[in-house]
């Protein structure tokens, strides 16, 4: 897989490729829209592609890096999401990020944290995040993922790049029922 794999994001993978492109990531994302339309994968190409051997604007998806992301075996990159018994995430898991990013990266020029339903952090949980967002390590990237912006505090938002995902089209979707899922075509329809 790479950025030719995702669907109808055409605009934020142009983005990321120009951040690249510059050395311009910023240390904290939150990626924002409908769940299952792909921003957990964009997230994981994305570590792909700034943590890919063969520098460039997209994963190779054959070097050593590349592989061990795809089978959750990389060193600098860490998801934290809701504990299984819970559907929120706990200060104790953004206690842990902290520890997480104190410790320098092992591999690369970055360490990528990847919060995944970041709008169901407690309260406490929220307030650990931003201390995080306010004085993060230079080779930090966070990235939040999220359904909707509306319950993400704003002093979270605003140490944050906003980048908002488009809906699938039903063309897309159907595609990916047949090709992924091997439904026929009347199914997906």
């Amino acid at each position: 897989m790479s950025f030719k794999t995702i669907s109808c994001q055409d605009r934020a993978i142009k983005l990321f490729q120009n951040a690249i492109l510059n050395d311009r990531l910023a240390h904290a994302y939150i990626f924002a829209g409908q769940e299952g339309i792909g921003k957990t994968l964009f997230s994981r190409e994305l570590a792909k592609t700034i943590f890919c051997q063969h520098r460039g604007t997209d994963a190779c998806d054959t070097c050593n890096s590349c592989k061990r992301i795809t089978s959750d075996n990389f060193s600098d990159l860490f998801f934290i999401l809701p504990e299984k018994n819970s559907r929120v995430i706990k200060i104790e898991q953004l206690k842990y990020l902290q520890d997480v990013l104190n410790v320098k990266p092992l591999e690369s020029k970055y360490k990528i944290v990847i919060i995944q339903s970041a709008d169901k952090m407690n309260e406490e949980a929220s307030n650990c995040l931003l201390k995080t967002l306010e004085e993060p390590p230079s080779y930090a990237i966070i990235i939040l993922i999220v359904t909707s912006l509306e319950s993400v505090r704003e002093t979270i938002q605003s140490r944050c790049q906003i980048v908002r995902f488009s809906p699938l089209s039903s063309t897309v979707v159907k595609d990916i029922l047949i090709n992924r899922f091997q439904l026929d075509n009347k199914k997906a329809e």
